[in-house]
């Protein structure tokens, strides 16, 4: 007998060998994320997404990495999916209580035995996962979807001189212009090897993945610490998957949210 379509909806929402599970704060918060943690795991990454949205959007991506070896946790942020049941909805104007989540999802990681951790963060989420990264000298990289200088309170700036000289990985579309602008500065306030890929009409955060085939690819690279030897630091002009030149980003002066 066929399955109701209802159920077979639900069950290709979550990855195959993907669980839902809590994770507790530092602030004491109950926190519903998804995760896939294969026993021969060594490198795990936690997935951090954007204003308004939940961890369903990494659903694909984590079914990548997953495939390739990689303990998987997408977490549904304070007031956001699954976890707004536990209350405490962040303001708009401070979200730095957040950090504790992203911390709490490299935790339910290191407790399940894995030891090189990375961290994907999409819009504001990329803010909360590289405040996160600056006091977890395990994560081995991290990479920003649509960044800005300062999200909801949250810094990028000062963050990504504390991160040191860990790998970064950083993807905007040239459209979405404050984030383009904020990522080339976070570019040249890098301090380790880094990488800017800039797109052009690609969207905004984890709605990249859908729209640039490649990405995925790119950050499965990074995550698994294989992306080959440095990569050039220099400001470029933005450049869509097809290589064309597009006009180069106005840089003067600070980027207007």
């Amino acid at each position: 007998m066929p399955l109701p379509t209802i159920l077979l909806l639900a069950l290709l929402a979550v990855p195959l060998g993907a669980a839902d599970v809590t994770i507790t704060t530092t602030d004491g918060l109950g926190l519903h994320a998804v995760a896939d943690v294969p026993a021969e795991a060594s490198h795990g990454v936690v997935l951090v997404h954007g204003e308004g949205r939940s961890a369903a959007d990494w659903r694909f991506l984590a079914q990548r990495l997953s495939s390739a070896g990689m303990a998987v946790l997408a977490l549904d942020l304070r007031g956001h999916g699954t976890s707004a049941r536990a209350g405490r909805a962040l303001p708009g104007d401070d979200w730095t209580p957040a950090v504790a989540d992203v911390q709490a999802g490299l935790h339910h990681l290191r407790r399940k035995g894995i030891q090189k951790l990375a961290l994907v963060g999409a819009d504001v989420g990329a803010n909360l996962a590289l405040a996160a990264a600056v006091d977890a000298p395990d994560v081995q990289a991290v990479v920003l979807l649509s960044p800005g200088l300062v999200l909801h309170g949250v810094p990028a700036d000062t963050a990504v001189k504390a991160y040191g000289a860990r790998p970064l990985l950083v993807a905007v579309s040239s459209e979405d212009t404050y984030a383009a602008r904020s990522a080339l500065l976070l570019e040249s306030e890098a301090l380790g090897e880094t990488h800017l890929q800039i797109y052009t009409g690609a969207g905004r955060g984890a709605a990249m993945l859908t729209r640039e085939a490649g990405l995925a690819g790119l950050i499965q690279t990074w995550v698994l610490g294989t992306q080959g030897g440095p990569l050039s630091r220099t400001r470029r002009s933005p450049v869509n998957t097809r290589g064309q030149a597009e006009e180069p980003l106005e840089t003067t002066g600070p980027p207007a949210p």
